[in-house]
């Protein structure tokens, strides 16, 4: 079977206005060429579509289901073009979005509010994860853009600089280190401390390692391990007894978990991450995600 969309779209007119000469008259098409448009629809289902009266015309049992299938048909054809129209004009369309767990609780929110003001036909897809699970995500086209710590170099992706954070040492305000002078805490008293850290592969745990080798000292003994920033706050403020890495704007614009956590202000912990919008070069941006780049770009600092 191999029925006509115009054929379907005429038929359509036709039971509903319940005349020939009325869907000629809307259609702009001669009543004998609707008429071949139900001949070719009948001889291709193999079955009468409708009869005809002095009265108009009356649907067959075939011609109510042909009518309920074509008016679907039209309701999906029109709904089609105004998407095809939106999308071109970019105020339409879905975005999937791949972000790092910082940028999902501080930036994505203010992120989201704002583009949907604007955009309000768009959709967007949220997923969080860590750098190389997004990045393996947005080489196999699961993603459109990613918003990740700057930590390698992407080779096939265009690459456009966001924002940057700080990472900080804090503890628990409970913690044994605050019976301290501060300014007297060396790297040595941090050794004999438990810690809270990110996983080994990470490129944050390699830095903190680091940080002790390059002193001579062993690497902190992690007794907890997460590659989660928006759950190791709530970890430190539960366990007194450890020391950990957060983003210092947790401690200033975080809840009541973060009231209960210090910086410990030591020279050379404090550690810069640059955070970059990344899309691949092998594929174009819709018009809607070139949109939600462009407010990134101009205004990704600022939410953050």
């Amino acid at each position: 079977m191999n029925l006509n969309i115009r054929d379907l779209t005429f038929f359509y007119v036709i039971a509903e206005v319940g005349s020939l000469a009325q869907a000629s008259e809307r259609l702009g098409r001669s009543q004998p060429a609707l008429s071949k448009c139900i001949q070719r629809l009948e001889e291709e289902v193999g079955t009468q579509l409708l009869t005809r009266s002095g009265h108009g015309i009356t649907l067959t049992a075939a011609g109510e289901l042909m009518r309920e299938r074509a008016r679907k048909l039209c309701f999906f054809m029109e709904q089609t073009e105004q998407d095809l129209e939106n999308y071109v004009r970019g105020v339409s369309g879905k975005i999937r979005i791949g972000c790092v767990p910082t940028v999902a609780e501080y930036l994505i929110p203010k992120l989201c509010q704002a583009f949907l003001t604007e955009n309000p036909l768009a959709m967007l897809e949220i997923v969080p994860g860590v750098n190389n699970y997004l990045w393996d995500n947005l080489q196999n086209y699961q993603l459109d853009i990613i918003i990740v710590t700057k930590t390698i170099s992407y080779e096939n992706a265009i690459i456009y600089p966001i924002m940057e954070d700080a990472v900080v040492l804090v503890g628990s305000c409970e913690h044994p280190i605050f019976t301290k002078e501060l300014k007297s805490i060396t790297p040595q008293d941090l050794v004999e401390y438990k810690w809270l850290l990110s996983g080994k592969n990470t490129a944050s745990r390699r830095w903190i390692d680091q940080f002790f080798i390059s002193r001579g000292l062993p690497p902190p003994r992690a007794q907890i391990e997460t590659s989660s920033f928006h759950l190791m706050p709530k970890i430190l403020a539960a366990n007194k007894e450890l020391l950990g890495f957060i983003p210092r704007r947790n401690l200033t614009k975080g809840g009541v978990v973060y009231k209960q956590l210090k910086e410990i202000p030591l020279e050379g912990t404090a550690n810069s991450r640059h955070f970059i919008l990344g899309r691949l070069k092998d594929r174009s941006p819709s018009p809607i995600t070139e949109r939600l780049i462009r407010m990134i770009r101009e205004q990704g600092q600022d939410m953050f």
